[in-house]
């Protein structure tokens, strides 16, 4: 268990990916808050430097009706910066599994294209695996 595990956890999500009935399901149920978990607050969150983001995710997480999802190129962020830093890639782990993945699909990456406000494309593709339903 990392430092930044605080509060009680509910069951981890999928460990890398979209059980998409399972989403399917959770967003019909009205009790169910979905919360979009974006590569540079998962990576504070890894690299210890952000005990707010640290205890907002602790909270999140641990909330059985709390769900976190993040575009599927999260895994790949993360998994950039440990070896930049020369940190183990396993530590990604202790994000992901409490991550329900959005494919990174045509259908994503059409609707990051369309996106008309200048934005980078890294975060096009993160704000179309947000806004998509």
């Amino acid at each position: 268990m990392t430092a930044f595990h605080t509060a009680p956890r509910a069951t981890p999500a999928p460990v890398y990916q979209t059980n998409s009935r399972r989403l399917l399901a959770l967003q019909s149920r009205e009790d169910v808050k979905f919360h979009y978990l974006d590569s540079s607050v998962a990576v504070r969150i890894m690299l210890g430097h952000s005990v707010s983001a640290a205890r907002w995710f602790d909270r999140t997480t641990g909330k059985a009706d709390d769900r976190l999802v993040s575009s599927r190129i999260l895994r790949t962020e993360i998994t950039r910066v440990l070896r930049r830093e020369s940190l183990p890639v396993s530590d990604r782990d202790h994000i992901l599994d409490y991550v329900d993945t959005i494919p990174l699909d045509h259908v994503v990456l059409q609707e990051a294209e369309a996106i008309i406000p200048h934005v980078r494309t890294r975060d096009a593709i993160h704000l179309a695996s947000a806004l998509r339903p």
